[in-house]
């Protein structure tokens, strides 16, 4: 007889009374191995045990192995994607400042422009006998030029045309429409 028969009958006669007729493969192993301390069943089982647990070391290296791959892996994804965000980032950056850059450019020169067209329209409503930035609210009969109240006065020779002034006339400019270009 096998030491297994033997170790499965000694089993069922020592739980009979228990309910449980099937033993585990554990406690076929135990009792085996009480009844023949130092068989070739013994070294089987603790060889078979040394096996399992170098396999479940190995197990646990290659899991630990994969986790470390995985985590390089994630790490690695995760610096290139930031890379790429920071590089964007920097893009997007500089198209706005690029794009900021041209408005501040069209506004000055639209600013500019609004300069030049307000000394135009200054010089335009200056006195030209004087030149000093009042209102012309007077016209010269018969040529139509203006002047300032004061050189109006002072004046009986126009002098943009060399046309004698024949009448002082007040001009429609209001004062505060002129000063308003000011």
């Amino acid at each position: 007889m096998l030491a297994i028969e033997k170790s499965l009958i000694h089993w069922r006669s020592t739980n009979i009374n228990s309910g449980n007729e099937n033993p585990s493969a554990a406690d076929i192993y135990r009792i085996t191995l009480d009844m023949n301390p130092g068989s070739d069943l013994e070294k089987a089982v603790n060889a078979s045990y040394e096996k399992y647990k170098q396999q479940e070391n190995t197990n646990q290296l290659l899991n630990k192995n994969k986790e470390k791959f995985y985590l390089d892996q994630f790490e690695t994804d995760l610096k290139t994607e930031l890379g790429i965000a920071l590089a964007n980032k920097e893009k997007n950056e500089a198209n706005q400042k690029e794009e900021q850059d041209k408005l501040d450019h069209e506004r000055n020169k639209k600013l500019n422009s609004a300069k030049q067209v307000n000394e135009q329209l200054k010089k335009e409503m200056s006195c030209k006998n004087c030149s000093k930035n009042v209102p012309n609210n007077v016209v010269f009969i018969p040529c139509g030029h203006l002047a300032c109240k004061s050189c109006s006065t002072q004046l009986e020779i126009c002098n943009i045309c060399n046309k004698k002034i024949k009448k002082n006339l007040p001009s429609f400019w209001p004062d505060r429409m002129h000063m308003d270009l000011f």
